[in-house]
């Protein structure tokens, strides 16, 4: 694992660790989990065909997870407690009960009884696709940039973000589709979420430089995140009308005051 710049003082390694988990607070106001899809998602407002195309082009995504986790993790490999964090989140990802990760999006997209547009699916697909190579690369570049990558900008949020899209299948007239994979994350990555963040306390305090690195690793990712959930919505012809969107707004302005 590269690494640069000198071992701070306690107090300054104290004080960046209260920075790196500041991140998780600008992650979970970030685009990436307000975005028009997970809006309308959460309403209840998206139509089956959408969800359904949404969840089998997603699959290319989750296929590729856990390569990612794997890239981040090598970085810290002579790092025996890092080490041993990180290689719990990577087995729960593989797939350590026989499971794979994209097997439970599978079942989800088989329960739809729905004819998809083969034009609309690669879109999605292509969109997951481009997202999940500019992880993988990223996770690839550098050990702290995989951190803030995997860290704050997913396993943290993504409980957040697969909750609005569970609100979809909580319609009693969709209650028929298999939302095991969404309802299953919200849990296990919440854990994941606690073993990386440990992971990234180890990291900061050994080389407080890094943090920087690790918000930049952060930020790349919501930016693309926030890009593929636009993709999406372009594909699926799908965004909130003027109207809703001020709505949302001033229901978000009025849980600040």
């Amino acid at each position: 694992m590269r690494a640069s710049g000198h071992i701070g003082t306690r107090t300054d390694n104290t004080n960046t660790v209260r920075e790196a988990h500041a991140l998780i607070s600008i992650a979970a106001s970030h685009e990436a989990v307000r975005a028009d899809f997970l809006r309308l998602a959460s309403d209840g407002e998206i139509s089956t065909s959408a969800m359904a195309h949404f969840v089998r082009g997603y699959e290319s995504y989750s296929r590729m997870f856990p390569s990612i986790i794997d890239a981040g993790r090598a970085h810290w490999l002579e790092h025996p407690q890092m080490r041993a964090l990180l290689d719990e989140v990577f087995v729960d990802e593989r797939g350590g009960d026989g499971d794979s990760h994209a097997d439970g999006l599978l079942r989800c997209a088989d329960s739809f009884d729905v004819d998809l547009n083969p034009r609309t699916l690669d879109q999605v697909r292509a969109s997951c696709v481009r997202y999940a190579r500019t992880v993988l690369a990223l996770c690839k570049s550098d050990g702290f940039m995989a951190l803030g990558a995997i860290g704050p900008a997913t396993e943290c949020i993504v409980p957040a973000i697969y909750d609005q899209l569970l609100s979809w299948f909580r319609a009693e007239s969709r209650l028929r589709y298999d939302a095991s994979f969404f309802a299953e994350h919200i849990e296990v990555d919440g854990r994941h979420s606690e073993c990386i963040m440990t992971a990234i306390e180890l990291a900061v305090t050994d080389h407080p430089s890094g943090l920087a690195m690790l918000r930049d690793g952060m930020l790349i990712t919501l930016n693309a995140r926030r890009d593929l959930w636009n993709d999406i919505s372009d594909a699926l012809g799908v965004r909130h009308s003027d109207k809703a969107r001020d709505r949302w707004a001033a229901a978000r302005n009025s849980c600040r005051e």
